[in-house]
């Protein structure tokens, strides 16, 4: 096995993109889920390699400080790029042993898995990181309390990106296919929407590099 990071994240809504779309507008869909990864893979130098099965992508890189900042890369591009296309992502970074290959499995990916399916927003966090602390900053991590769908409050690092103004947010998850004309939105949905927003105000007001490793406290 090898020892390293390791990242997984899934498109939000794809079972509705596929539902609510005809053959020729969701291969388009499809299209743009894949060009957005090989953007992500360039921008992170080829330090990383992924991998697609359907809506997920799993990266594997390096276990020193170069191979952490290649999937902080890759993930920031994947929010940033993705919401102005509607490709809503949510996913993980751990660390720890892997089998990379036809059949991918390990600690490692177990980890990352149930992180990212215990998260309730558009975001990226991290379980705790060996060279985490080389990478707080504006274009790196920041300690903050990712949102769970359930359990205890627990601080995390988490991936720093571009979150959009309320108004871009909800057209961005909204947008057919996610939606359908006249489908009636649940709760859940507006609960995902403002835990991201609340993300978004709380790292534009931090101004202070120290303070990226520091939760200041709840931006309510």
């Amino acid at each position: 096995m090898e020892q390293g990071y390791f990242f997984i994240g899934d498109v939000l809504g794809f079972k509705n993109i596929i539902q609510n779309s005809k053959d020729s507008f969701l291969d388009g869909k499809v299209d743009g889920w894949l060009r957005l990864v090989d953007e992500a893979t360039e921008i992170s130098k080829s330090r990383i390699k992924p991998q697609l099965i359907s809506d997920t992508v799993f990266c594997k890189a390096s276990a020193d400080r170069a191979g952490l900042r290649s999937l902080i890369s890759f993930a920031r591009h994947l929010l940033n790029e993705g919401i102005k296309q509607s490709i809503l992502v949510r996913g993980a970074i751990t660390y720890g042993p892997y089998n990379w290959g036809r059949l991918t499995y390990g600690k490692a990916v177990i980890a990352a898995h149930e992180l990212e399916m215990a998260q309730d927003w558009i975001g990226v966090a991290c379980s705790e990181l060996p060279d985490q602390d080389t990478c707080w900053g504006n274009d790196g991590l920041v300690c903050y309390p990712a949102p769970f769908k359930a359990g205890s409050i627990k601080l995390h690092p988490c991936v720093v990106w571009d979150v959009p103004s309320d108004d871009d947010l909800v057209k961005a998850s909204t947008a057919f296919p996610l939606t359908r004309a006249g489908e009636e939105l649940q709760n859940p949905w507006r609960q995902r929407l403002r835990n991201t927003a609340t993300f978004g105000s709380y790292v534009k007001g931090l101004t202070v590099g120290e303070t990226w490793g520091t939760y200041r406290g709840p931006v309510l």
